[in-house]
């Protein structure tokens, strides 16, 4: 499955943001490293998970109702997500960095 990824202008230091998003499956690493591109580790970082397996069964919940995500910025236009409890190597998300 192909990844699909948008993204919007980086931040110029006006003031403005910039976003980057990605559908993505997890896979059988422990953790994925992102490349956003907006040239800072101040960023905001949302995880929706789509057709949830989780025990509340409900479909395209935030991450964070059945998984805990720990997401590091590791370089100005990076961040790595690791969780603790890995998700299954089908199950499909999309993040979505701001910053």
């Amino acid at each position: 499955m192909g990844a699909d990824v948008t993204g919007g202008s980086s931040s110029s230091g006006d003031g403005s943001l910039g976003f980057y998003t990605e559908t993505f499956q997890w896979g059988a690493s422990a953790s994925k490293t992102f490349t956003h591109n907006l040239g800072t580790q101040n960023v905001a970082v949302s995880i929706l998970e789509h057709g949830s397996n989780t025990t509340n069964g409900e479909d395209d919940s935030h991450q964070d109702l059945g998984y805990q995500a720990l997401v590091r910025p590791t370089a100005s236009n990076t961040v790595t997500v690791s969780w603790e409890n890995q998700p299954g190597s089908t199950d499909q998300f999309t993040i979505t960095v701001i910053g």
